[in-house]
């Protein structure tokens, strides 16, 4: 996991917090958007804690943006837990259209900031109270794409694989293949069901009932 805040008081304050946790490992914390794309690149974080307030909408857009490339290129999924100020539904429905996995307000406890975190890293939605405001406003998601009729059984197969949080290398061992075999099946199947990270397209996938969601069967541990 790592943090972005544009105040470095407040994203080492909220990385030394959450770091408490048995569950939950820091790798790194900055207030330098230039900085963050590559760490979590570097480290293979999962998570990603991003205080957008005071941040432009330009820098906050090229954050989301190149998350979205890391994902769209094959690598494992990163979560983006956005912590937005609770006035700001509109900034927040853009935020999740450019692939914001879920999105907090400055008014959330520390404490279900932690648990945000926990089931961002299983895949699963927590908004808050306000947050819930915010979901509130999303339009309702379109049904699927045709080309979603045309995803192969292996390509869903890849898609369940995902949804149970398998990386791409631990879905190439379970599979019998290449690691690039399996980077190739997600973007395609990403490019079917119009969608640009790993985590939209699991998404989609549960809801339109194409695989099996993960916490049917593996619970997140409390914090």
């Amino acid at each position: 996991m790592a943090v972005l805040a544009r105040q470095p008081v407040v994203a080492i304050g909220v990385a030394d917090f959450l770091d408490r946790f048995d569950r939950l490992h820091v790798v790194g914390a900055t207030a330098r958007v230039e900085r963050v794309l590559p760490l979590l690149a570097s480290y293979g974080v999962d998570v990603l804690v991003f205080w957008t307030s005071n941040y432009p909408v330009g820098e906050v857009r090229t954050i989301l943006e190149g998350i979205s490339d890391i994902s769209a290129g094959g690598s494992d999924n990163v979560s983006t837990v956005c912590v937005v100020r609770a006035s700001s539904p509109a900034v927040t429905v853009d935020l999740i259209s450019l692939g914001a996995s879920m999105v907090l307000t400055t008014g959330d406890s520390p404490q279900v900031l932690a648990r945000a975190v926990v089931n961002a890293h299983y895949g699963s939605l927590y908004p808050s109270s306000d947050g819930r405001k915010l979901y509130s406003k999303l339009p309702q998601r379109p049904q699927l794409p045709s080309d979603a009729d045309t995803l192969t059984p292996r390509e869903l197969e890849v898609l369940q694989s995902m949804a149970d949080g398998l990386s791409s290398r631990d879905i190439a061992t379970q599979m019998g293949v290449s690691v690039n075999t399996v980077r190739t099946h997600v973007q395609r199947l990403m490019r079917k069901l119009d969608v640009h990270t790993r985590l939209r397209a699991t998404s989609v996938a549960i809801e339109a009932g194409l695989v099996r969601p993960r916490l049917a069967r593996r619970s997140p541990p409390r914090t």
